[in-house]
């Protein structure tokens, strides 16, 4: 259960790289296009035709078979026949890990069973002891909490796949392949979010909310988040566009002077 657990989570991730490789690739292209466009309307020198003629057609050319290889591995990831692959790297990654916690624990097993050796040396005198033990009593401290840490750590790991493995045997795991990438379902604490590219605003270029639904309690909630707001709705009335009512608006703070927005892929305005 766990090798299996490991697997989908390894899948997951790598599908998730090769649609950012796509998705960097096509922005690229898309850089390298309209970059031509330009130095065509601009005088004529060596450098301009180089860039139009050689450098940029390369660089769209090597994009492009980017995009066909990152296809390739995400069809094979969903045919299952990288499985093996992923199995073994996995395996190998756990061996080397658990080298290394062996080593440390040894290189902290030798360097406490020094520091006891010190310890036991009739030279400390009785206040050298008490600061030692200080010392001792809080390394055994810090080492508890860092266990404790470990253990939340696993049980949060264990717990997102158990949802993840029970949200997958639902319908709602189907629509999130007809859905856009901001719009999505919270369940169980764990948002999922459509598999097509988001949704943006045709006029401002700037992404949509991401709107996702959840069940809780017999209500359907609606999450809106934006930029600057969390808006939590209980909606009211069912089907598509019914009313809701807001019952939460929470602001959201920037972590270290950036808000996740603002790395989000703007659309450029494009006349028609």
């Amino acid at each position: 259960m766990a090798a299996q657990t490991a697997l989908q989570q390894r899948i997951i991730t790598e599908r998730n790289k090769a649609h950012e490789i796509i998705r960097q690739a096509r922005l690229s292209i898309e850089r390298s296009r309209n970059k031509i466009t330009s130095l065509c309307s601009q005088p004529v020198s060596e450098w301009i035709e180089r860039q139009v003629s050689e450098v940029l057609p390369a660089n769209i050319a090597a994009q492009e078979e980017a995009i066909i290889l990152a296809e390739q591995r995400i069809a094979d990831l969903g045919s299952g026949r990288l499985n093996r692959e992923i199995c073994e790297e996995i395996e190998e990654a756990k061996r080397e890990q658990e080298e290394q916690s062996d080593k440390s624990a040894r290189k902290a097993t030798k360097k406490a069973a020094k520091r006891n050796n010190l310890f036991r040396d009739s030279s400390f005198n009785p206040e050298q002891k008490q600061v030692f033990n200080q010392w001792k009593d809080g390394e055994r401290q810090s080492r508890r909490e860092i266990n404790r840490a470990k253990g939340d750590l696993r049980r949060g790991e264990q717990y997102f796949w158990r949802v993840v493995q029970d949200f997958d045997s639902k319908n709602m795991a189907q629509n999130l392949k007809k859905m856009p990438n901001n719009r999505g379902y919270r369940y169980r604490g764990i948002d999922f979010y459509g598999e097509l590219p988001a949704e943006f605003d045709e006029t401002t270029g700037q992404p949509m909310p991401i709107i996702l639904t959840e069940s809780s309690k017999g209500q359907q909630l609606i999450h809106e988040i934006t930029r600057d707001f969390h808006r939590t709705f209980r909606k009211t009335q069912r089907g598509r566009g019914g009313r809701r009512e807001l019952i939460s608006e929470t602001p959201r703070k920037p972590v270290g002077g950036f808000n996740i927005m603002d790395f989000a892929v703007k659309k450029k305005n494009r006349r028609r």
